[in-house]
């Protein structure tokens, strides 16, 4: 498996693809008599929501950047077993590609592994110090 950039704008775009959930409105006295609605996101109903959503986006990025960060030369038998597995669990995943399903159900052998590929990704992606270093040095000064 080769793994190559994937450019940060990807977790951008997903993000504001599925906004998080706006907070219930709530009603506010002020000790005048005068009420407002002001959102709560402390309300218990929008912290669940909260953690939903941070799930969702979560593996809404991890699958983009599983897709498009990793090149694989998947096994279609291992592949065609694993479809047959999961279908016999009631699990149908015949819509992922051949790549996706050989990642994520084949190569990637725990929840640490996991986490490895994803973060080699990112580590990937990311420009290292160095590299910001040697791409600031040539600028030119101000004149």
């Amino acid at each position: 498996m080769q793994i190559r950039k994937v450019s940060p704008l990807v977790a951008t775009e997903i993000r504001k693809k599925f906004p998080s959930p706006r907070p219930p409105m709530t009603k506010v006295d002020y000790g005048d008599g005068n009420f407002e609605m002001e959102p709560n996101p402390d309300h218990p109903s929008h912290k669940m929501a909260l953690e939903d959503y941070q799930l969702l986006l979560e593996e809404k990025v991890r699958r983009a950047y599983l897709k498009l960060g990793c090149v694989v030369v998947p096994d279609l038998e291992l592949v065609n077993n694993t479809r047959a597995a999961m279908m016999d669990v009631g699990i149908d995943i015949s819509s992922e590609s051949d790549d996706f399903v050989f990642i994520n159900y084949v190569a990637v052998a725990s929840a640490d592994d996991y986490s490895e590929l994803i973060q080699a990704i990112i580590n990937r992606s990311v420009p290292s110090e160095v590299d910001i270093k040697a791409a600031s040095d040539t600028f030119q000064p101000n004149l």
